[in-house]
């Protein structure tokens, strides 16, 4: 495990790096998308619509990112979808 780690030490930071900060993304933005909410009176089934394009959005942008991170080719994704 030790050698895995050593070999891996800058993927396993930046993923960590990642994810930390898509989670503060993705509480920024619910909290903003929640506030337009109540200020503006809209409906709240509004406003859990606009929480799930959220969550959509940053589940996504995590893939991305992480496929970055980690160096997987465009082709090799391709296979996958």
């Amino acid at each position: 495990m030790p050698e895995l780690f050593a070999k891996f030490q800058n993927e396993f930071i930046y993923t960590l790096a990642a994810l930390i900060f898509l989670i503060v993304f993705r509480f920024i933005l619910t909290t903003a998308a929640n506030r337009v909410g109540k200020k503006s009176n809209i409906n709240l089934a509004r406003v859990q619509l606009m929480v799930r394009y959220i969550n959509f959005l940053v589940f996504f942008l995590a893939i991305f990112t992480l496929l970055l991170v980690w160096g997987v080719q465009v082709r090799d994704v391709t296979l996958v979808f």
